[in-house]
């Protein structure tokens, strides 16, 4: 029988093996020598947890191996998936290579003097295949040591399953995610991970944007507003676990922004704009252009004692999905570009003399929930260039200005929206101008608006709500305001398939009793709405043009328009009914008035032959 050696050979356990196993599969077989009958190798198994077995292995087929287990003082042992397989130069195998190479000794010792002095030669060939892997122990120790440097991960392979993969080192692999932990981060709610966050934004200054992964924990920032330059994504573990905490943290982006947080545009920074209010980047910081960056899964707390602080400010169309920002001083969350104010609490203008820059059209933004605003908006819109984004299932509460305020110039679209406790209202479309904000079946619980005589929504006069569900302060629209005079808007706002839900116990009033509802150009209200169980009527101001009846048991048959106030064929031929020509009120000539009460004899009704107050009027159509 004769062992085999060879140098730097492992692998692993492709299936578990208990004490008793007398076979074993590895991962990759080839690694290791092919036997001949007779011929063996010693294999070392090491767990985990650090236990060894040494095991004999007489043959090999692929990558199974059949063995004879618990060799050179080692005890049979079980071993999981994935315990390393190793040949090692152990006391075995140089015992049985030095007896491999002197052969049988009680033979040899029947030879002649030249028999003894080549087996000396033999064991002087022996010593040095001792020094030989005396050294290849040494080698080994360095690699084990080298494996704990930086560079370690370079000298190991990896090979996806599938065919196809190819082969690379587990360093290359690593880095196809970024954590914020390759940087020091912590995440235990004490340390200030500022410095972490600021080395990884500015890392791979090559690089146009990559992701990062922000594992569970609480980061304290405490001494950095974060800058997105370039198209970098963060990725939490999820909303609830995974927390950027600025709330001890006076670094902000300078005025007017003042955010912790800013998606930066190449055309806004100080030094090569030329608006009056850029951001200024800090020295050295890497990269302009932050556009298609984003948040995922992470909550955002800010400090709610920075005066006009803002909590996470889009100056570019971005990505975001599954953020909380909460606790802002003012807006907790802004899209702003090309604007000339910032709005404070109410949809009041902030600072004169506002100049800024940006793009912030066109952002994808998806449950967006933004909580309690210390003097401002949930979510809040603004600037001629902070258009056309699109936000899903946005969620603000507890805000003391409105929930969703969408000052833009254009406007945005909102869909399934829900807001509540909000202290100024809802729903917001900046009234007054060229605002085209969608509300898509937006929710509003009761309750908001207590600092806005009970505001709910405020639109503007080309805003559209389609679907709204829960309350406004009464049955009608007085919650939906214009800024100044108390209408809905000074054209048309369409409210369509509104929900009709009362809650009369509750805190919700009635909501959706007009079926469609829009003002024209002059202030009067045109509603077509439910008058009563038994009649639907179309409404102009005050006035009821048209009635219709919903059943077959009114007084108007159900198959004909009633018009309560009459008809007009043109301007000079308007028609109406009554008992008797008119006494009062100024008529035009050609006006009719049908009788209501004909007889036998009698007459069809009265024609104004001459205008006035009450004018001429003269019978026509004589009854036999």
């Amino acid at each position: 029988m004769t062992v085999l050696l060879a140098n730097n050979v492992s692998s692993a356990l492709a299936a578990p093996i208990t004490a008793s196993a007398t076979s074993m599969t590895v991962t990759n077989g080839s690694r290791f020598p092919v036997l001949t009958p007779g011929q063996y190798f010693y294999a070392t198994i090491i767990a985990t947890n650090g236990i060894v077995e040494i095991v004999k292995v007489n043959t090999r087929n692929g990558n199974a191996m059949s063995i004879t287990r618990a060799q050179d003082g080692t005890n049979a042992q079980a071993f999981a998936s994935g315990a390393r397989v190793e040949m090692r130069i152990n006391a075995a195998s140089v015992r049985d290579t030095v007896t491999d190479q002197t052969g049988p000794l009680d033979t040899r010792l029947t030879t002649a003097e030249g028999d003894i002095t080549s087996l000396e030669g033999r064991m002087t060939t022996a010593e040095g295949d001792i020094t030989t892997i005396e050294g290849d122990i040494v080698a080994l120790e360095a690699f084990d040591t080298a494996l704990a440097t930086s560079t370690g991960s370079a000298s190991v392979g990896f090979l996806q399953a599938g065919t196809g993969a190819s082969l690379r080192t587990v360093q290359s692999k690593l880095r196809d995610f970024v954590s914020v932990k390759d940087f020091g981060a912590v995440g235990d709610g004490v340390t200030d991970d500022s410095a972490a966050f600021v080395a990884l934004l500015n890392s791979n200054p090559s690089s146009p944007g990559f992701d990062v992964f922000i594992p569970a924990g609480t980061y304290k920032i405490n001494s950095a507003a974060l800058y997105f330059t370039r198209r970098i994504r963060f990725f939490g573990n999820s909303r609830e676990t995974t927390i950027l905490d600025f709330s001890q943290s006076n670094s902000v982006v300078n005025a007017p922004y003042k955010a912790h947080i800013i998606f930066v545009h190449s055309n806004n920074i100080a030094g090569t704009s030329t608006f009056a209010n850029p951001i200024t980047l800090p020295l050295g910081w890497v990269g302009n252009y932050g556009e298609l960056g984003g948040l995922f899964d992470l909550t955002v707390k800010c400090n709610p004692s920075v005066i006009g602080g803002n909590g996470v400010f889009f100056n570019v169309a971005a990505n975001s999905n599954n953020i909380l920002v909460r606790d802002a001083n003012l807006h907790n969350i802004v899209v702003a570009a090309a604007a000339t104010n910032l709005q404070t609490r109410g949809g009041a203008v902030g600072p004169s003399g506002v100049d800024i820059g940006g793009n912030s059209n066109n952002g994808v933004y998806i449950n967006l929930k933004a909580q309690y605003a210390v003097n401002g908006d949930g979510i809040h819109i603004n600037g001629s260039d902070g258009n056309a984004n699109l936000f899903l299932h946005p969620d603000a509460s507890f805000n003391k200005g409105w929930g969703v305020n969408d000052a833009s110039s254009l406007g945005n679209t909102f869909s399934q929206g829900h807001t509540s406790d909000n202290l100024y209202g809802a729903y917001r479309s900046r009234p007054a101008s060229a605002n085209r904000a969608t509300f898509l079946s937006p929710y509003a619980e009761g309750g908001q608006g207590t600092d806005n005589l009970n505001t709910i929504y405020e639109m503007s006069a080309r805003a559209i709500i389609v679907g709204a569900q829960g309350a406004t302060p009464d049955g009608n629209f007085p919650a939906i305001t214009g800024e100044n005079d108390g209408l809905v808007a000074r054209a048309t706002v369409s409210v369509m398939d509104a929900a009709d839900t009362e809650d009369t116990g509750g805190t919700f009033g009635r909501v959706g009793r007009g079926l469609l509802s829009m003002r024209t150009t002059d202030g009067l209200l045109l509603e077509l709405k439910r008058e009563s169980s038994a009649y639907t009527g179309l409404f102009y101001g005050a006035n009821t043009p048209v009635l219709f009846n919903n059943t077959s048991n009114g007084a108007i048959d159900n198959t004909k328009p009633y018009f309560p106030n009459g008809f007009a064929l043109n301007p000079n031929s308007s028609q109406n009914a009554a008992a008797a020509a008119p006494t009062t009120g100024s008529w035009v000539r050609g006006q009719i008035v049908w009788n209501i009460s004909p007889s036998a004899g009698g007459f069809a009704g009265w024609i104004c032959t001459t205008g006035g107050t009450p004018g001429t009027w003269r019978t026509f159509g004589a009854i036999s």
